[in-house]
């Protein structure tokens, strides 16, 4: 083989491999403009007919009754609103992570500074079922940690709202 037969060969093979990259260079570029193109999902919703369900709204009417314009009654409050993870010592995404999607049926609130003064949550038969006492427990251990009562009430078919007031002022936080 002579000079320029070698020259021609190196060319070739040179023009072969650039080639080859350019075409999987191409590729790549296709893939990233794709997954940048690709459209998120829409998801759709529809607005519920009521916030709480027809036990809970039961109670609420009673417990309405039974706090008598005192406090400021909230329901379906998550966890994350009422306490505060961080906390030096303690990695606070874990501790955000363990509260995280937790929520108690209802709390009442101070009437000017909304502070949370009681915790109040209604137990169905699914209070019963072992993952759930598991739960509970934990739910009991945090509020107590954090200094909030909890008042756990029996689902019933009616409550005495009179009693209720009376079990609420018993374990209201007093300022």
């Amino acid at each position: 083989m002579n000079i320029i037969e070698i020259l021609i060969k190196a060319r070739e093979i040179l023009v072969s491999q650039w080639s080859t990259m350019l075409i999987v260079v191409v590729f790549f570029l296709f893939l990233i403009i794709a997954a940048k193109l690709k459209k998120k999902p829409t998801y759709k919703y529809l607005l519920k007919n009521s916030v709480m369900t027809p036990t809970e709204l039961m109670f609420f009417e009673t417990l309405l009754l039974a706090v008598d314009n005192k406090y400021h009654i909230f329901s379906q409050i998550h966890f994350d609103a009422i306490l505060n993870n961080k906390i030096i010592g303690q990695p606070w995404s874990g501790a955000f992570r363990h509260i995280n999607q937790k929520s108690v049926d209802f709390l009442i609130c101070d009437l000017k500074t909304t502070r949370p003064l009681l915790a109040i949550e209604l137990d169905d038969k699914t209070h019963s079922w072992g993952n759930r006492q598991a739960r509970d427990f934990e739910e009991v251990r945090i509020f107590e940690m954090a200094g909030l009562p909890l008042l756990r009430k029996r689902v019933r078919e009616n409550y005495d709202y009179a009693e209720l007031a009376k079990e609420i002022e018993s374990k209201i936080i007093k300022n």
